[in-house]
Formats: C-alpha cells, structure tokens, sequence
C-alpha cells in the first residue's frame, strides 16, 4: 500500500563545514510518505526524499531506524545540538497502541510528520554534507543513499530464527 503525505518543500537550509572556511551546505530532506511491507508481520517504511545541491536520492526508513538516530544524536552531539540553539521537537519512540492501530493511516501520517519535524531540526543545528561525508556519523548514515533500505530484507526482530536444512 502506498499512502501520501501532503509535504510542502523544505525551505532551504544552510549550514557550515565541519573543518575549514564556512561554505554553503544546502541539504534537503522530505518525508514524501509510507508505505506497508510485510505479509506475516507488516510494518511500516516511510519513503524519504533527500537533496544535496543538484543531486537528490529517496532512502526508506523504518521508525526503529529513527529511534536509533535520535538515540545516538542524543548520546554524541548532545552538546552541538543544544549549543545550536535549535529547538530539537521531542520524540516518541513507541505509541501506546494496540498492534493493527500501529497501521492506521492516522497514526502513520502522524509518525511521518514527526520525522519531517526531527530531520528538519537536525539539518538546522547539524552543519552536514553528504557529499563530502561531513558532519555526524549517525545522521550520515541515516540521509545515506548507500545504507540499505528499510523493508529491502526483515530485520532481525522480524527474521525468524534460522532452521537447520533437512538433508535427503
């Protein structure tokens, strides 16, 4: 199933170089969506659109996945985020709710607004290229068109736990 989400185009944003004389560093980021993988168990992967200059790639993400860069921004770059000045929204890794309501169009949407929110406040307080892999390891990785994408295999929660082949 793929499901829209209505997303205005990010304003521009710019940040400095790690290392050396400012420069200008315009990386776009847009949530354009979701869509559902997964027959046994399904589960969400939010399409997400990402632009650097000229260049522009789609990744798909999981909300784990998310989890995990908030996780790691919090424990590395604490100090950078808040010295930045930008109000960084508050994130929720786990909604209260039973398992079919996970899927619920509502609730998606509203998890893919949150994401657009968090990644628009990163990319404000974090100078970032991606292009010349400058800036934080976890958002990085996370913006990254060469990370694999979310919903192209099971993760490990989801991977059932491997059996030995019946020999003939």
């Amino acid at each position: 199933f793929l499901y829209g989400l209505a997303q205005p185009r990010m304003p521009r944003l710019v940040n400095q170089a790690v290392v050396g004389t400012p420069v200008e560093v315009v990386v776009l980021c847009s949530v354009e969506g979701h869509e559902l993988c997964g027959e046994a168990r399904p589960y969400a992967v939010y399409r997400v659109l990402v632009s650097e200059g000229e260049r522009e790639w789609r990744i798909r993400r999981r909300w784990s996945d998310l989890r995990i860069l908030v996780a790691e921004l919090n424990a590395k770059h604490a100090d950078v985020l808040r010295a930045s000045g930008v109000p960084i929204p508050d994130f929720s890794s786990h909604g209260l709710r039973l398992a079919h309501q996970m899927l619920e169009l509502k609730f998606l949407n509203s998890r893919a607004a949150s994401m657009q929110s968090l990644l628009r406040a990163y990319l404000s307080a974090l100078p970032v290229s991606l292009v010349s892999a400058a800036g934080p390891e976890p958002l990085l990785r996370f913006l990254s068109a060469s990370s694999p994408d979310a919903g192209s295999s099971q993760t490990p929660a989801a991977t059932p736990a491997a059996t030995p082949a019946a020999t003939p």
